[in-house]
């Protein structure tokens, strides 16, 4: 008995030095490249996190350290690990998920109507993690849905002719200065004309459906939303940093009509000569237009528009009374205010909490979440049928009925 239990203790120590002699082995090669340790799936999470800390703590969290990628990867690995702290594969959590699926209700998996579209994936040229991209706006055709336009702060413009299933880029080999879009429209009245805003300068147009395209005459600068008038080519407007800018020549020049900078503009859509704009800071970030956008009037605490931060507006065709303007609070979501005369005046329907589970622009499907990203992940629109219909989105798509 005494020699079973000698030699057991004797196993026993051999294997914690082989675990000793393998983490020392393991932290070594972090120490080599952190970004090998990230690739690993032989390791719990809370193992690659030991070796990371040691890691850093010895050469730094600095530029050039991998900490910033690091971290993201860890954020996003939580979400994908199992109860002993392994990596999950994808295929894994596919399967996983569609037999839950299987299991929900009929009417639970009618609501299941999004497609995504693609890519899928990608062809590695250089960085760490490249991705597919951020889209920044999507064009669809007001008579043809086959073709849509999307554009991307990097990936320039892109057209599909068969409802998404291939893309085709537009700019690629123009020019490098064009590659950064934020918005893109459709003049309502032309649709082979196409104006797209370069997020780090002015305006580009396209007179046959995105073929080539050219630059607009000077004037804005960091250009965000472009709109046509919805029954007149000739008039354009387009929200930039340096203020509000319009034009009567299709864009041929441009004429400043407000000067502090905005991101958003709308058109009232029973009567034009109505129009909207928002942006994030100055006498207010929300302003209505009686003249055609000629003159603005900001909207401000005694109109109902009590905070300032990123704002963007949404209308609808339904009901040309109502007026919808979401408001970020730094990255996190801040208020919803809703007008039902015309722009004239606001309520506040809702103000952004995460103790209240109303985050809307953070990771948390409850609305719990701390973080976000709405300096530059949001969006907002309104079912034209119906006025009551609003969407959201931030990291997550959100509805209102």
């Amino acid at each position: 008995m005494k020699r079973y239990f000698t030699h057991h203790f004797l196993a026993i120590s051999r294997f914690a030095i082989l675990i000793c002699f393998s983490l020392l082995t393991l932290t070594s090669s972090a120490q080599t490249n952190v970004f090998e340790l990230m690739e690993r799936t032989d390791l719990t999470l809370q193992q690659t996190e030991s070796i990371a800390e040691a890691y850093f703590a010895k050469v730094g969290t600095g530029q050039g350290s991998g900490f910033k990628q690091y971290q993201r990867w860890l954020y996003e690995r939580k979400f994908h690990t199992d109860d002993r702290g392994y990596y999950i594969r994808p295929e894994n959590e596919d399967d996983a998920y569609y037999k839950a699926l299987s299991k929900m209700a009929d009417q639970n998996r009618s609501t299941l109507n999004w497609t995504e579209l693609g890519p899928q994936n990608w062809t590695y040229t250089s960085g760490w993690n490249p991705g597919v991209g951020r889209i920044t706006s999507v064009a669809v055709h007001p008579s043809d849905q086959t073709v849509m336009y999307v554009s991307s702060p990097g990936g320039g413009i892109w057209k599909s002719t068969n409802s998404g299933s291939t893309w085709t880029p537009l700019i690629d080999f123009v020019n490098s200065a064009w590659l950064n879009v934020f918005n893109l429209c459709i003049d309502p009245s032309n649709t082979s004309t196409i104006y797209a805003s370069l997020s780090s300068g002015g305006v580009l147009k396209s007179t046959n459906a995105g073929t080539t395209w050219s630059t607009t005459g000077g004037g804005p600068s960091g250009s965000k939303q472009v709109k046509v008038h919805p029954s007149n080519s000739n008039i354009v407007f387009c929200a930039a940093n340096n203020g509000i800018w319009r034009s009567t020549n299709a864009a041929s020049t441009w004429t400043q009509v407000q000067t502090e900078t905005k991101e958003d503009i709308e058109f009232n859509t029973a009567d034009p000569n109505i129009m909207y704009a928002s942006g994030s800071s100055g006498t207010s970030c929300v302003w209505r237009s009686a003249d055609n956008g000629l003159t603005w009037s900001a909207i401000g605490v005694a109109g109902g528009i009590t905070n300032t931060g990123r704002t963007l507006l949404a209308v609808s065709a339904a009901n040309s009374n109502v007026v919808y303007a979401v408001q970020a609070s730094g990255s996190l979501f801040g208020r919803m205010y809703k007008s039902t005369d015309g722009g004239l005046t606001y309520i506040t329907t809702i103000t952004g909490s995460p103790s209240a589970g109303t985050n809307f622009f953070g990771y948390e499907p409850n609305g719990t979440g701390t973080t976000g990203q709405a300096t530059y992940d949001m969006a907002i629109c309104a079912n034209p049928l119906d006025a009551n219909e609003v969407h959201i989105a931030g990291i997550i798509c959100w509805k209102s009925i």
